[in-house]
């Protein structure tokens, strides 16, 4: 079976290169939303209530199963914007399987020991996602960036 690639899925694409924070580690087998904080992109944890975009990561640090920033230079990394166009896929972070009743739903991001997934929940002022479609087969959600919660640079 071929592993997943999270990720855009839909629209331009467009971003620009920015610093990272310093030891930030990116897992393959999760999503990658990140927001700027003093200047440096910073993965989203699960209370993340803002998102500027998705950072494409490099190959895995040798012999792991994610990438990890230099800890002590910040390196320039490149970042999709949560643009109104950009569908991004990303696993389902929820213990049930997703089903075609998700779409439409609010969805927050969740960090569960690393590894950035999309919870549904019921209230949109504790999410920052909207989901849009769901892949039964691969439990994943596709999803964009809900306006209010984009951190505009």
């Amino acid at each position: 079976m071929a592993e997943i690639k999270y990720g855009l899925v839909e629209g331009m694409g467009r971003g620009r290169e920015h610093r990272c924070a310093t030891g930030q580690s990116f897992y393959r087998r999760g999503g990658k939303f990140v927001y700027l904080s003093d200047g440096y992109v910073t993965l989203c944890a699960s209370d993340a209530g803002i998102v500027q975009g998705w950072l494409e990561t490099p190959k895995d640090t040798a012999g792991q199963s994610y990438y990890e920033t230099d800890d002590t230079i910040k390196e320039k990394l490149f970042v999709i914007y949560a643009d109104d166009d950009n569908v991004f896929e990303i696993p389902n972070g929820g213990a049930s399987t997703c089903t075609a009743t998700d779409v439409g739903k609010s969805a927050l991001i969740r960090d569960a020991s690393g590894v950035q997934g999309a919870l549904t929940c019921n209230t949109a002022a504790s999410s920052c996602l909207n989901i849009v479609d769901v892949n039964t087969t691969n439990n994943t959600f596709l999803v964009k960036v809900i306006a209010a919660n984009r951190q505009t640079i």
